[in-house]
C-alpha cells in the first residue's frame, strides 16, 4: 500500500494554505487507498491508524478535506474528479467513482454540498465511460498542456505618462511660488518684535478708565 496520498492529506489538513499548490500538481501515487478509507474500508482505516499513528475518525477527516479540496474542487477536470489521470482504465475510474460515491451516500452525511459532490463525481463518471466524450476530454486536455508548455506571457505593467515640458514648467513656476512664499514667512516671523505693548490692567483706586456712554463720559 502507497502511503503518499493519505500523508499529503494530513499535512494538508494540518497546512490549509497548501491547497492552492496542490490543485495544479499531479496526484500522489495511493490514491485509491485514499479514497477507500473514505469508503470506511475497515482493512485501510486499520493500516492507516498503525501506519500514521492517528485515529480513524481524524485520517478521515483529513481525507475528506483533500478530496473536496483537491479531487473535487470545481476547476478540475473528470479525471481528476475520479482520482486518475487519463492512463486509467474504465474499471479503474469505475471503482473510483464507487467510492467516492459510498463516502457521499446520505446514509453517512446528508448535506447539500455532498449532493452537489456527488452529482459532480457522477457528471464525471458519465462523461468518461463514453469512449466519444472522453476522447473529446483527452483532446481538450493535451490542448491545454501544449499550451502549457509555453513560456508564460509577461504581464505588461502600464508606466505612467511623461510630463510634458509645458506641464513641468509650470510645476517648477508653482514650486518657486511657494517656495518663495514660504520663505517670505520665515522671515515675517523672525524680525517682528518678539513682545507686544503689555497693557497694564492694574486696578486701584486712584486709577479710572473712561468709559463712554453716548455723548457722555463717565468715570469708572
Amino acid at each position: 500500500m502507497q502511503p503518499t496520498a493519505i500523508r499529503q492529506a494530513i499535512e494538508l489538513y494540518r497546512i490549509p494554505t497548501r491547497a492552492p499548490s496542490l490543485r495544479t500538481a499531479p496526484l500522489p501515487v495511493g490514491i485509491e487507498e485514499l479514497l477507500r478509507l473514505l469508503a470506511r474500508d475497515p482493512d485501510i482505516e486499520l493500516w492507516a491508524v498503525r501506519e500514521f499513528s492517528r485515529s480513524a475518525e481524524v485520517l478521515r477527516e483529513a481525507a475528506s478535506f483533500y478530496a473536496v479540496q483537491i479531487l473535487l474542487d470545481h476547476r478540475s477536470d473528470e479525471y481528476r474528479i475520479l482520482g486518475s489521470d487519463s492512463s486509467a482504465s474504465r474499471q479503474q475510474l469505475r471503482t473510483h467513482m464507487a467510492y467516492l460515491l459510498q463516502w457521499l451516500h446520505p446514509d453517512h452525511n446528508l448535506s447539500d454540498r455532498n449532493k452537489a459532490l456527488a452529482m459532480r463525481v457522477l457528471n464525471a463518471w458519465n462523461v468518461l465511460k463514453d469512449d466519444e466524450r472522453r476522447a473529446e476530454v483527452d483532446q481538450h486536455l493535451a490542448r491545454r498542456a501544449r499550451m502549457g508548455k509555453g513560456r508564460p506571457r509577461r504581464q505588461l505593467v502600464k508606466r505612467a505618462p511623461a510630463m510634458s515640458r509645458l506641464g513641468q514648467r509650470s510645476f517648477w513656476a508653482r514650486r518657486k511660488v511657494w517656495i518663495g512664499i514660504a520663505i517670505a514667512g520665515l522671515i515675517a516671523f523672525f524680525t517682528l518684535p518678539r513682545q507686544l505693548p503689555q497693557l497694564d490692567l492694574r486696578t486701584d483706586s486712584s486709577s479710572t478708565i473712561p468709559i463712554e456712554f453716548g455723548n457722555s463720559v463717565t468715570d469708572r
